[in-house]
């Protein structure tokens, strides 16, 4: 009695098939892993801009006292200033960081018309009468300008408190 399986003959399209699913399932990974990484980047900017909140609130409540010799338009100064240097940082990080995750999403879309000429269907880049919001917010989520426009904002906020050094 033989118990080996019967050999199966395998051709091009099947190894062509296996591929597209390979790639498919990296580009979904590399697609997760940036969407992760913007939203950790500004979670960081958060975090990094509550300290210098903290350090501001605690020189406007105590005062500057005899730190340095320096005068409380200074601190603002300097507070302001690295504030809006920690902001645009980011913002340009998380900029790119949505370019890059927007190519993410069309490499997804490509590998799925490929696979869709195998039969695959669409599950990143549904057909119009599919898709439950508007096809222009399926192509890019509102949510990346949350992300690009909170360094803006928070420049803008600590440039505030930089015209306050200045004044």
């Amino acid at each position: 009695m033989d118990v080996t399986p019967p050999v199966q003959r395998r051709n091009v399209e099947d190894d062509r098939v296996d591929i597209l699913i390979h790639q498919f399932y990296i580009a979904a990974s590399l697609y997760l892993h940036e969407d992760q990484l913007n939203w950790q980047k500004l979670h960081h900017l958060l975090y990094i801009n509550v300290g210098l909140g903290a350090v501001t609130g605690f020189v406007l409540e105590n005062g500057v006292g005899d730190v340095g010799r320096i005068g409380l338009n200074t601190v603002f100064l300097i507070q302001g200033t690295l504030g809006i240097m920690v902001a645009l940082a980011f913002g340009v990080a998380i900029w790119f960081g949505t370019l890059y995750l927007q190519n993410r999403k069309a490499a997804l879309v490509a590998l799925e018309e490929s696979l869709g000429a195998h039969g695959g269907e669409a599950v990143v880049n549904l057909p119009p009468h599919l898709q439950a919001i508007n096809p222009r917010f399926a192509r890019v989520s509102p949510t990346v300008w949350v992300l690009r426009l909170f360094p803006v904002l928070l420049a803008l906020l600590w440039s505030g408190l930089l015209l306050r050094g200045l004044l």
